[in-house]
């Protein structure tokens, strides 16, 4: 073995040990001491070369990187929590309710994850010389077969959702149980739990790594996927490679748009706690990497930037208003009167921003469609309307309608609010006993609706995109 393949194998190695290591310990509610998406981008990105190579492997990969987004996702979860929490410290509800969530998308991914990456792994063995995928190894002086190691797998990854999903229930709100007696079990239950997760997850930890161990020391591993590709003479490695950054790209679109969803609550002052410069900077992103298969990326750069500076000076100005005067001291303060133009002026400078962007990643999909979709752009049939060229061209348009609509009923509900209308909940006449509603009281649902409507468009359009892309350069990559 020459220096080359020892520092491949010895960085291989060390990866795969930090992944399992971050993944081994277990967790409280959502609460990561040592975060799992770590481990998981970790993992994405050591099985990259072989998702070119092997069947499966690209499945693994990509639950994998939903684990890792789904694991960052409880950041925001934990957020969402102290929140709600502000608002009643009482109100321990939530903290189950987001747990739960989290715990069933987890256990979904994590065995999807799981049964692709052995099936992967059976297959190179079945095929190559790469025999210690599938082979008995030892473990506390005991053989180990592969296919145990898949169901003690499985296993642990279930019991570490169960565990940490497991005390929140003893949070609930509960008139017939003492809160003194719900929070002795769930200290109980808590302590107990993690002390079985943590025997399990060792126990998960030494066998993990007893497999991998000797996949690497056998050394076949790389050869193996090199002896795929040659076996596989119509397969074209660099446009599997392109497709799939291709595919990911376009899927940063649809996240994206789920950014796009307004979520303002009453115990953080009215304030958005979703800014639109999320969106618009996953939406750059995703635009100018698109872009280097296309044209326009100077444009459409410009106008990304531009419209992200407009979404950050709006959402500092916006929550300065809310948090210094709020929609009620609309009716009663000039200071707050007098300052909430220049919030209608820079939502209508964003909104302009807004439209001017879309307009140039509008542009960019047109040229990306001609030139990575299976129809010809020289064919006679791109005028036409019932070609499904046409029908492609149909729906980018439809997408950057829906979010220049989306975009406009925002701007209309930020003017709504500057004419807010007070309703009292009783006779008194104080403002501490009226509820602020702006001029047209159901313009945030309509916020919502257009919210709706663009996330679904987006997600139509886009898994049509991939479909068509694919069919265009899978023709040409022969899958294994």
């Amino acid at each position: 073995m020459n220096a080359q393949d020892k520092k491949t194998k010895s960085r291989a190695y060390t990866g795969i040990i930090v992944a399992l290591v971050f993944l081994f310990n277990p967790n409280i509610s959502v609460i990561d001491i040592l975060p799992d998406f770590v481990a998981y981008f970790i993992l994405a990105r050591t099985f990259l070369l072989a998702s070119d190579c092997a069947p499966y492997f690209e499945e693994a990969r990509v639950a994998f990187k939903r684990l890792g987004w789904l694991s960052f996702g409880k950041i925001f979860g934990l957020a969402l929590m102290f929140i709600v929490k502000r608002g009643n410290s009482a109100d321990n509800d939530i903290v189950t309710l987001i747990t739960l969530v989290f715990a069933i998308c987890e256990v979904i991914l994590t065995f999807s994850a799981i049964k692709n990456l052995f099936a992967a792994f059976f297959y190179i063995g079945n095929r190559t010389n790469a025999e210690a995928t599938i082979s008995p190894f030892e473990f506390m002086g005991r053989k180990m077969r592969p296919e145990t190691v898949r169901d003690i797998s499985f296993f642990f990854f279930a019991l570490k959702c169960i565990v940490y999903f497991a005390p929140t229930p003893f949070l609930l709100t509960n008139l017939d149980t003492p809160g003194s007696a719900r929070m002795k079990w769930f200290v109980i239950i808590l302590l107990l739990s993690q002390v079985i997760c943590v025997i399990a997850g060792v126990l998960w930890l030494c066998i993990m790594r007893k497999y991998a161990l000797s996949i690497i020391n056998e050394g076949k591993f790389n050869s193996a996927l090199d002896e795929l590709l040659e076996n596989n003479k119509g397969f074209s490695l660099p446009k599997k490679q392109m497709l799939r950054t291709v595919i990911s790209t376009l899927t940063l679109f649809e996240i994206a748009a789920f950014f796009t969803i307004e979520l303002a609550l009453i115990e953080n002052y009215d304030v958005n706690i979703i800014p639109h410069f999320i969106y618009a900077s996953l939406l750059l992103y995703a635009a100018y990497k698109l872009s280097s298969y296309a044209d326009n990326t100077k444009p459409l750069l410009i106008s990304g930037i531009v419209y992200i500076a407009s979404t950050v000076i709006f959402y500092f100005v916006q929550s300065y208003f809310l948090t210094e005067y709020g929609y009620a001291r609309l009716v009663t303060n000039k200071d707050a009167r007098s300052f909430y133009p220049t919030v209608t002026a820079l939502a209508v400078v964003e909104f302009l921003c807004l439209i001017a962007f879309l307009f140039f990643v509008y542009r960019m999909l047109l040229t990306f469609i001609k030139k990575h979709t299976g129809i010809n752009e020289d064919s006679a049939s791109l005028e036409s309307n019932d070609s499904y060229y046409g029908t492609l061209m149909k729906k980018n348009l439809y997408f950057f309608i829906s979010g220049v609509a989306a975009g406009f009923i925002k701007l209309i509900s930020v003017i709504l609010h500057g004419a807010v209308k007070l309703v009292y909940s009783d006779n008194g006449s104080e403002l501490k006993n009226a509820v602020v509603s702006p001029a047209v009281e159901w313009i945030g649902l309509a916020v919502a609706i257009a919210a709706c409507v663009y996330i679904g468009v987006t997600l139509y359009f886009v898994s049509t995109l991939k479909d068509e892309v694919k069919m265009k350069y899978e023709d040409e990559t022969v899958t294994l």
